[in-house]
């Protein structure tokens, strides 16, 4: 019976998102002569596509009747601009009394779902296909620096569609130093001066890994401030706030040193600032001096590991919680037990894919522990963490952003000024100002500037300085009141150029930072 039915092969069309701006995408229906089908196409708000108009209108419409003549049809739908995501379900329809779709060849993602786009053929008179058309995403080139104070940058930046490419496009980026302050050049950025974060929620309980000392040091003392038998709330001599935080190992003379005892609550009734509670009754005599050990732990459960990989960075700020400079994403290793706990370990969770119902776009999530090369504190615990990665391989695993860099160059704009007064072979030069010019760096040219071997440099004067003011030359110079004076070595405004081509665009906006600190130093 089967032999009597005719077959479509194969639905060919793109499932890569329509771009923002609209499309017109092709489309190819292959199988036996004499297959009929027909193909309808409706949007998120319920029209359907008009294939004699070739716009979307209220009501039912469809692409009816069509019966293949030689071993291929061809079309295309034309989809419009849009200013919201917009999501539309392609649906190819076989005339099930004579005409069959190929067997049914499912694909599953990661998480286990159907894929409707990949998954081919049918056993049923349907076959569907779903594309969505997505807002572009932004591509932002900009700097970062976490030692530089009163910085100011700019940033410049591209937009494309998901999946997407942009072809190499030039690019210029400014760092604006403070009043009193100055940039020199160590130098040319490159690929691997870049940076890129992402954020993850932390976990509240921390992972602690076998044979870890997770109370590594006593971080304050103090002394009890009346006996105590089998109590759970102490008095001390000071603020506890000050000695102590919740979490805390209490050691001293009363806790056996095998009983791990923490500081369960800080002024636990809310009317004494010197009491605190603790997670056992204890007894311990007055005056005896306690010692509190902060919990540190190395291995932390995080919202989603995707794109998260050993050497990546912890960015230092108010959520490091006491981390150390330079904690990096790193594989825990205790040979004395001969345990190892990799620096990424999802514990067996399987991802997750969320799509976004606003944006269309669809995220790949997937829980669990990333371990560090140090200890963070009990604090870190729920906190918003910032983890970077440097390089363009760290940026797309990161993001999904494929990007290359090519003829990067930093530059300083030359410091202009003027003399206030003339001078007369004399090293003491009065200006207008003195801003972003240092000593023993600045190189001065101009008008009545005798070069002779080379352009003389600023010997004193300069520096951390603002405003008008009298720099010392290294050769005596004579001057008219007013000349115009340039400082070439340090400046204030740092431009770094290059072009920036992405060869595939990722699922979601994205900030590119050159690390300042890499190509500037700082004076």
């Amino acid at each position: 019976m089967a032999g009597h039915f005719k077959t479509l092969h194969n639905f060919s069309i793109s499932t890569s998102d329509f771009p923002q701006i609209g499309e017109s995408r092709a489309f190819t229906v292959s199988g036996d002569v004499g297959a009929k089908f027909f193909i309808e196409v409706k949007n998120e708000d319920n029209k359907y596509y008009n294939f004699d108009t070739k716009v979307f209108e209220p009501g039912y419409k469809s692409l009816a009747n069509v019966v293949l003549t030689s071993g291929s049809y061809s079309g295309h739908i034309i989809v419009p601009g849009v200013t919201d995501a917009d999501e539309y379900t392609i649906s190819l329809h076989v005339d099930f009394a004579s005409t069959r779709h190929s067997e049914h060849k499912e694909v599953r993602r990661a998480d286990g779902s159907y894929d409707t786009n990949l998954s081919t053929g049918s056993n049923s008179a349907l076959l569907k296909r779903i594309i969505h058309q997505t807002l572009d995403k932004t591509i932002s080139i900009a700097s970062y620096s976490s030692t530089m104070s009163s910085l100011v940058v700019n940033a410049q930046s591209l937009y494309g569609t998901r999946s997407l490419s942009i072809p190499p496009t030039p690019f210029s980026i400014k760092a604006t130093a403070g009043a009193d302050k100055a940039f020199q050049i160590i130098k040319n950025p490159s690929e691997i001066d870049i940076m890129t974060f992402v954020s993850r929620v932390v976990g509240g309980t921390p992972s602690t890994i076998p044979g870890e000392n997770i109370y590594p040091t006593v971080t304050g003392t103090d002394t009890v401030n009346g006996e105590l038998d089998g109590a759970t709330k102490l008095v001390m001599d000071a603020n506890v706030a000050t000695k102590m935080s919740a979490g805390d190992r209490v050691t001293g003379t009363g806790i056996p040193s095998s009983s791990v005892v923490t500081v369960d609550e800080l002024n636990p009734d809310g009317d004494n600032v010197k009491e605190f509670s603790v997670s056992e009754a204890v007894t311990i005599s007055d005056g005896v001096t306690l010692s509190f050990s902060n919990q540190r732990n190395y291995s932390w459960p995080i919202s989603s590991t995707v794109g998260i990989k050993s050497g990546m960075h912890v960015i230092s700020d108010a959520n490091s919680n006491g981390f150390a400079a330079g904690t990096v994403v790193k594989e825990y290793v205790d040979a004395t037990i001969n345990f190892k706990k990799t620096a990424i370990d999802n514990r067996g969770q399987i991802p997750t894919l969320t799509t976004n119902a606003t944006t269309n776009v669809t995220t790949v999530t997937q829980p669990g522990d990333v371990t560090f090369n140090n200890q963070a504190l009990l604090s870190y615990a729920g906190v918003t963490a910032k983890i970077f990665g440097y390089g363009t391989l760290h940026l797309k695993d990161m993001t999904g952003h494929d990007v290359v860099f090519s003829d990067l160059k930093i530059s300083l704009t030359p410091i202009v000024t003027t003399t206030t007064a003339a001078v007369s072979a004399s090293t003491s030069v009065p200006v207008t100002s003195r801003n972003g010019i240092l000593d023993s760096v600045s190189v001065v040219s101009g008008i009545g500037i005798d070069a002779g071997a080379v352009n003389p440099t600023v010997s004193s004067g300069a520096g951390a300085v603002t405003g008008a003011g009298t720099i010392v030359l290294s050769a005596a110079q004579t001057l008219e009141d007013g000349a115009t004076l340039t400082f070439a070595g340090a400046g204030q405004v740092a431009t770094i150029t290059g072009n920036v081509a992405v060869n595939k665009i990722g699922n979601e906006d994205v900030t590119i930072r050159f690390d300042l600190d890499k190509v500037l130093s700082y004076t």
